[in-house]
């Protein structure tokens, strides 16, 4: 994978800020999380209020929990904990997920999303969406 590539499949968790991860399907190397971030979704046609994350060629995912220094390595553990995504960086392949709790670290190939209702949402879309809400909301405040 091109450099390119890997800094937007990475840097596309950054669109993702104040979300949380509820949901979970599948196994390594492939699993899907669901991502509940309603302001996002509202920029999306038709209801709902998350985005499910596809996950391709995942070797490694775990959440370290601050409060309890527990690291959990299930999904289901990962789960229980409801990461909300504050910020993301990149440590040589992997994904760093900075959460209000702990931290999410993933090491995976490819990703691809689609909106709760079922259609696929390009990571394009996903910036357009994201940049139109803050830039809403930068202008409701000066506005106030």
């Amino acid at each position: 994978m091109c450099e390119k590539e890997m800094d937007e499949i990475i840097e596309v968790w950054n669109i993702f800020h104040d979300g949380s991860i509820v949901e979970a399907k599948g196994s390594l190397p492939n699993l899907s999380l669901r991502i509940e971030i309603q302001y996002l979704r509202d920029m999306f046609p038709g209801n709902g209020d998350s985005f499910w994350a596809h996950i391709n060629g995942c070797t490694h995912i775990e959440y370290l929990n601050w409060e309890e220094d527990q690291k959990e390595k299930t999904l289901k553990a990962i789960i229980e904990q409801e990461p909300e995504i504050l910020d993301v960086s990149q440590i040589d392949n992997m994904v760093h997920i900075v959460c209000v709790n702990g931290e999410l670290d993933l090491v995976y190939e490819g990703i691809s999303f689609e909106i709760d209702s079922g259609s696929p949402v390009s990571i394009e879309e996903l910036d357009k969406g994201c940049n139109a809400y803050w830039n809403e909301w930068e202008k409701r405040g000066k506005s106030t």
